[in-house]
Parts: structure tokens; C-alpha cells; sequence
């Protein structure tokens, strides 16, 4: 995700909040993909599932999370975060939620890399 500083018809703008980004491409050097889903569980609860695919064993891998409703617009930005993520697929439970609406939205997953995480 790559922050933006000035009015860009590709941005996408989420509130409440001043926070834009746009899609870029993923660099070779990036050390783990990501993809999240939101999974119904009994009665009206749900769970966040991501699939990770890492190409080194990360001790900690930050996640920003955006939940894009039926119009395809986003509604709410989260952050959660996965430890002791092993080298290859794995998937981890990110979160959990009581009152999930009937029509489970798609999740866009945009890892957070440190400086110290990317891949020379």
C-alpha cells in the first residue's frame, strides 16, 4: 500500500480518518503475500482467516485490513498482526466477530513490511 499526498483519481479514500492509498505493485524483494477472508461461523458471528505465503519465517508480520462493502467501497481500515510466521503457506486467525453482516464483504490484505523484513 503506498501512502498519497495529493488528489489522484486511482486513490481510495477511508473514513472516518485522513488515510488514501493506492494499489502498487508488489516488489519482488516483498518477504510474504497475503490473503485475508472473512469466514461465517454459527448464528451471526464470523471469523478473519489469512492466507500467508512467506518466503522466510517472520517473527511478527503487521496486516492492514480493508473490508470493501457490495458497492466496492471501503468501509473501515483495521490493523492486526500474525507472530511466528514460517517460511511457506500457512494460515492464521486474525480475528473474531460477534455481529457480522448477512453478506460477508471481500477483504483486501495489504502487508506491512519493516526495513528490516525485506528481502535484498
Amino acid at each position: 500500500m503506498q501512502p498519497l499526498n495529493g488528489a489522484d483519481p486511482k486513490t481510495v479514500e477511508v473514513r472516518p480518518g485522513p488515510i488514501s492509498a493506492r494499489d502498487v505493485e508488489v516488489p519482488p524483494r516483498a518477504p510474504a503475500t497475503v490473503r485475508a477472508e472473512l469466514k461465517p461461523l454459527d448464528g451471526s458471528a464470523c471469523k478473519l482467516v489469512a492466507e500467508i505465503h512467506a518466503k522466510n519465517s517472520l517473527e511478527r508480520l503487521r496486516i492492514w485490513l480493508l473490508p470493501v462493502d457490495g458497492d466496492g467501497e471501503p468501509s473501515v481500515l483495521l490493523q492486526r498482526g500474525a507472530r511466528a510466521v514460517p517460511a511457506g503457506r500457512s494460515q492464521r486467525l486474525l480475528d473474531r466477530f460477534r455481529d457480522c453482516p448477512a453478506t460477508l464483504p471481500e477483504i483486501r490484505a495489504f502487508p506491512a513490511f519493516g526495513a528490516g523484513q525485506l528481502v535484498e
